[in-house]
């Protein structure tokens, strides 16, 4: 559930600083969150193999 939050944080986050850095604060929490998105099941795969080998 965590990530969730994550994703609103920056949403918000890019919400706030859109002002002054409206397409690169877009383009960078896309990439954020897609990079998230993109290594997550990298992570739990990871996390499952040092649970059954150790």
């Amino acid at each position: 559930m965590s990530f969730y939050k994550d994703v609103r944080v920056s949403l918000a986050y890019a919400g706030t600083a859109s002002q002054c850095f409206e397409k690169e604060m877009l383009y960078s929490t896309c990439a954020f969150v897609w990079l998230y998105l993109l290594f997550f099941p990298v992570y739990i795969a990871f996390f499952f193999v040092l649970t059954e080998y150790m």
